[in-house]
């Protein structure tokens, strides 16, 4: 799966410009609620097991590792942590902040930003940005998951920029729920977008009265619905084709047949519960691929948002899972007569670079590794030096955005240390200089 990425420097009179590699400017996140994922081994998606699944990767062993139900099963996807559902109404709990009344009824909201507010903040908010994220399906909690109880970002967020839908009283079918999600695509072109198809879910719980052909009827119409989706929609969408990538997911599972009620429940800790779908598909990953380790839902969000350029500070896993990625690779290249030679490490995620040149001509460069790690290299006589480690994130920690300033020998570099605990940025020097870099 191993590709090679140049991140481009071209050098201009005004400044830099930087060239990402990722194809992918779009995010859909497409939920099949509660699908048991033995459906897969029945044959029954036909389209997801003939046509989408060997044009993407399929995750064999995807896990939600903690309620499997609906209110924490989706914020588990788009916040990229664990969300436990409290034992009794308006208790806090870890994942979520106490209920909320919304008007009609008391939500549960999760406590962690959403990948949509996280999005939203860090493009912007206001008028001009009011369609960037949508969160859209025909269930009665999908309004709350485009906004959490965080208070730098809820406050940040308003509703009028990331939308949510209200509950529809009947519940609309998801051929119905197509037909209105078209509608805002087209109407409002949001980036990201997160949409709960819930009528596999209704019919798996209805079996003792609709019969369990009904809940396969239901997965074959998502199947039909998400084909629709990917060959249809988005190739033909001035917007979006060629520039989406795709994630195929369910918030949860189903029991076991030999497990309580069996196909008509969840929210236990046994495989068909915890055991959902998840396929990968666009233009930045691979095709035909299996993935056989096991991963858990809460792996997506820090990944999508390292690929749409945000930091997600708030995401439970460090871990940016390039090795899903057509090109994991990031190098700095420093362009010379057509050609070009690494700056950065191979096979690593950089990000963040900056540039100076002293008043001697001699070149300086610093950037960020993984969020992890400050490093900082010069060029002298047309070498370039060894590459040094100026801050290494703590736990808890993430470094982001060096910056660099040089004076004859001296060079000095400041960075963003990001301390999730005190919920803010602070910039460090490390030591105020780093040396004489051309001595």
């Amino acid at each position: 799966m191993k590709r090679s990425l140049t991140f481009s420097f071209m050098m201009v009179l005004l400044g830099l410009t930087v060239a990402s590699g990722y194809q992918g400017e779009y995010l859909f996140m497409i939920n099949w609620d509660g699908m048991r994922y033995d459906a897969l081994e029945r044959g029954t998606p036909e389209h997801l097991l003939n046509d989408i699944i060997p044009e993407g990767i399929l995750f064999e062993d995807l896990c939600n590792a903690w309620n499997t139900i609906t209110s924490p099963g989706h914020p588990n996807i788009h916040t990229g942590n664990p969300c436990i559902y409290p034992n009794t109404g308006g208790e806090e709990c870890k994942g979520f902040g106490p209920e909320k009344n919304y008007g009609d009824r008391w939500h549960l909201s999760h406590y962690y930003p959403s990948l949509m507010e996280t999005y939203v903040k860090e493009r912007g908010s206001g008028p001009a940005d009011s369609v960037l994220a949508w969160v859209f399906g025909n269930n009665h909690n999908d309004r709350n998951w485009g906004h959490s109880q965080h208070p730098d970002y809820h406050d940040a967020t308003p509703y009028t920029s990331i939308h949510a839908a209200r509950r529809i009283i009947p519940k609309i079918y998801d051929a119905e729920l197509w037909d209105s999600m078209r509608v805002i695509l087209d109407t409002y072109e949001p980036d990201v977008f997160y949409v709960d198809f819930h009528n596999v879910d209704t019919y798996g719980h209805t079996i003792p009265d609709s019969g369990e052909a009904a809940y396969y009827r239901s997965i074959q119409r998502v199947d039909s619905i998400t084909y629709e989706i990917l060959y249809d929609y988005i190739p033909n969408h001035p917007k979006y084709a060629g520039k989406t990538n795709v994630l195929i997911v369910s918030d949860h599972g189903r029991h076991t047949d030999e497990v309580n009620n069996g196909l008509v429940g969840h929210g236990c800790d046994c495989d068909g519960c915890r055991h959902v779908v998840g396929v990968l598909w666009g233009p930045d990953f691979e095709s035909g691929v299996t993935v056989e380790e096991r991963v858990y839902q809460t792996e997506f969000a820090h990944t999508f948002a390292h690929m749409l350029g945000l930091l997600a500070p708030h995401a439970r896993t460090s871990r940016i899972r390039t090795d899903w990625l057509l090109y994991p690779e990031y190098e700095h290249w420093w362009p010379q007569s057509g050609g070009g030679e690494p700056v950065s490490d191979d096979e690593v995620t950089s990000s963040s670079p900056a540039i100076a040149i002293g008043d001697n001509g001699r070149v300086h460069m610093t950037w960020c590794q993984d969020h992890r790690e400050i490093r900082y290299r010069y060029k002298r006589r047309g070498y370039w030096s060894p590459i040094q480690t100026l801050a290494t994130a703590n736990p808890g920690e993430l470094l982001k955005t060096p910056r660099i300033a040089a004076k004859d020998d001296i060079v000095v570099v400041c960075w963003e240390r990001f301390e999730v605990r005190y919920r803010g940025f602070q910039s460090w020097y490390p030591g105020g200089i780093v040396g004489s870099a051309g001595n």
